[in-house]
């Protein structure tokens, strides 16, 4: 008996122990909604959660009900919160409403269903919020309209401002600001009209828009009207978004010592809201001001705290951000080994991201294929089902009849196929090497495509090394030598890249690699000229071989042209035309600038590089002198 008590009470201990190890998931019968952790909330959200919950579970009405759940909604900053409660309002909202919705009539609504059809268009805009926020604008605004809709039926006020507000933002990520600036008027006008102090979100969309337009005064102005209404209402996350609007002004005029007052504001009361994504943002942008006023020392220490939270609660994009900043601080105080670190930090997250994406859509294509594949087989068997059964109510004695033929040609089957059974093994044999074939071919592809990518990356890290080393050179020429190297690795770089991208590792499409090569050599390679393409590409397929070497000689030529083609002049052209005759590959590249001098300094390591490829594409190569330069080159695929 002592022992049995002694063992009761271990493991009624054992049992405390591990219950207190456990995470704390709240009770569906009370919080209403599944999976909420209540360890991960921070206090404020948990004391506002707590508070509703007892509101609503001590309400006496629907309406008080409904409006205890909306108040966690509007005021959650936590993304796996307000989305769960929103989802609660939606479906609950929508079961009540059951035959009011579509809405045909608004005079027959009563009072007791414009209730629940307001806070069902509530829950109708938070979800294209929703949608707004992972970047699917075509849905966000299915979902606006739907939440406009049933607003201007129950005549909404407040919820029509809101929404003309959020439809706004999506025309103004359109890039559709006079659309955009009349959807933010409107929101504004209408919470003027009802003296609503809820407008601070319109104001500050509206000095966004204005300021996009170059009205930087009203935008300004605009910005400051929106703090103040916020302040009034003690709405922190208008507050947040206002303050980080004036700073980013401030920033991008130039003022950076307001810009960090308004930043550590707004840091003050992100941090004091536990919104970790907005402490995150908001750390990086102070170490980016400090780094634009030179000092690099305080730009430093506020970009490790913002890399720090990152790692441990942000996301791939944030640490993205965060490192690439870090790259450029650890540059400017000539740490180049932390730097490099940051710079491969800051490539794995991008190419994580990338990889991410591309797998999701691999994922959803699977699906959508698994799904079609079903749905077919689901209607050949509905066919099949009612071919059959019409044969039966039509002729039993023909479904006699037929069976009587199946088990004969059954038996004749099973006759034949003991004749030929040795055959039939060999086949199998043969099947299998065959399968083994494709499976090693398949792996070989794979690893292909990994060594590209691999590769891809390290010429990156080449480029970044090459980069960092220049900036520690003042003199001219040998920071020109290292920018040609580097278009060259980048051009390299560029190929491999198109072929891991490829699902055709032997052959690339010349048209669209051609093109963004000359685009990229331009763009990176441009500074303070108007350089205007004329691109005239055949859409061909050229094996991996020659479209290195191909590669080079474009990055030299055109290289070559921006480098002393158009001296002295702002603009220029230059024209890449390739296409194939009979067999034969044709090339021509040419600018209207000066026209080539001759000059023995400017035969260097260049037009070795361009005599040397064209032999490795056992081609030729001339010269045509006219009001510019013109190379042509002709060559058969290796």
């Amino acid at each position: 008996m002592f022992k049995a008590k002694h063992i009761f009470f271990f493991l009624f201990i054992l049992v405390l122990f591990f219950s207190s190890q456990a995470q704390n998931y709240a009770d569906k019968n009370y919080y209403l909604v599944d999976s909420l952790d209540l360890n991960n909330l921070v206090v404020n959200e948990k004391e506002m959660l707590k508070k509703s919950l007892v509101d609503y579970h001590k309400a006496n009405t629907e309406s008080q009900k409904l409006a205890a759940i909306n108040t966690i909604i509007e005021n959650s900053w936590d993304a796996n919160v307000w989305p769960k409660y929103n989802q609660w309002m939606y479906r609950y909202t929508n079961e009540m409403l059951e035959g009011v919705i579509p809405i045909t009539d608004s005079v027959n609504i009563n009072p007791r269903g414009k209730i629940f059809l307001k806070y069902y268009s509530n829950s109708l805009n938070n979800i294209g919020f929703v949608y707004h926020d992972k970047g699917n604008l075509t849905k966000a605004l299915s979902y606006y309209y739907k939440s406009l809709t049933i607003r201007e039926v129950i005549n909404d006020s407040l919820g029509l401002s809101e929404t003309y507000n959020n439809i706004g933002a999506i025309y103004a990520i359109q890039e559709n600001i006079v659309k955009a600036l009349e959807f933010a008027k409107k929101s504004v006008k209408i919470s003027k009209l009802m003296h609503s102090d809820d407008i601070g979100t319109g104001l500050s969309n509206m000095g966004v828009l204005y300021g996009k337009q170059g009205n930087k005064v009203k935008a300004m102005l605009l910005f400051k009207k929106s703090l103040a209404a916020h302040k009034k209402r003690n709405d922190a996350v208008g507050v947040a978004h206002s303050l980080g609007l004036i700073a980013g002004f401030y920033k991008s005029e130039g003022e950076l010592d307001k810009s960090l007052d308004y930043l550590f504001k707004n840091l003050e009361v992100v941090e004091e809201n536990g919104h970790q994504d907005g402490v995150i943002a908001t750390l990086t942008d102070v170490a980016d001001v400090y780094l634009k006023k030179g000092q690099t020392i305080k730009a430093m220490r506020y970009g490790e705290r913002a890399l720090k939270l990152a790692k441990s609660e942000g996301t791939p994009e944030r640490i993205s951000l965060v490192s690439e900043k870090l790259s450029i601080i650890y540059q400017k105080r000539n740490n180049w080994e932390k730097a490099f670190q940051m710079e491969i930090l800051h490539v794995k997250m991008r190419d994580s991201i990338q990889n991410n994406e591309i797998k999701n859509s691999l994922i959803e294509q699977a699906a959508k294929y698994e799904l079609d594949k079903k749905q077919q087989e689901i209607t050949l068997l509905s066919v099949k089902n009612e071919v059959q059964e019409l044969r039966i109510n039509k002729n039993r004695k023909s479904i006699l009849l037929i069976s009587l033929a199946l088990f004969s040609a059954l038996i004749l089957a099973f006759i034949a196929f003991k004749g030929y059974k040795k055959k039939l093994y060999i086949n199998r044999l043969l099947e299998r090497q065959k399968a083994e074939i494709s499976r090693k071919n398949e792996a070989k592809k794979i690893m292909l495509q990994e060594i590209h990518h691999r590769v891809k990356n390290n010429l990156q890290v080449v480029n970044s090394l090459l980069r960092m080393q220049s900036s520690k050179s003042t003199d001219k020429e040998v920071i020109g030598a290292f920018k040609e190297t580097q278009s060259r690795v980048m051009s390299m770089a560029k190929l491999h890249e198109k072929m891991y991208q490829s699902g055709d590792l032997q052959r690339l499409n010349a048209k669209h690699y051609i093109t963004m090569l000359v685009k990229e050599i331009v763009q990176n390679y441009t500074v303070g000229k108007e350089i205007e393409l004329d691109l005239d590409i055949e859409e061909l397929f050229i094996d991996s071989q020659t479209m290195m070497p191909l590669s080079l000689i474009i990055n030299e030529i055109i290289t070559n042209s921006l480098k002393y083609a158009f001296e002295g002049r702002e603009e220029g052209l230059i024209t890449v035309k390739f296409n194939k005759v009979s067999d034969i590959n044709e090339l021509i590249i040419s600018d209207d600038g000066i026209g080539f001098v001759s000059n023995p300094i400017i035969k260097g390591l260049g037009f070795r590089l361009i005599a040397s490829f064209t032999r490795q594409l056992d081609g030729s190569i001339e010269k045509i002198m006219g009001s510019g330069t013109t190379y042509k080159l002709v060559f058969s695929n290796i």
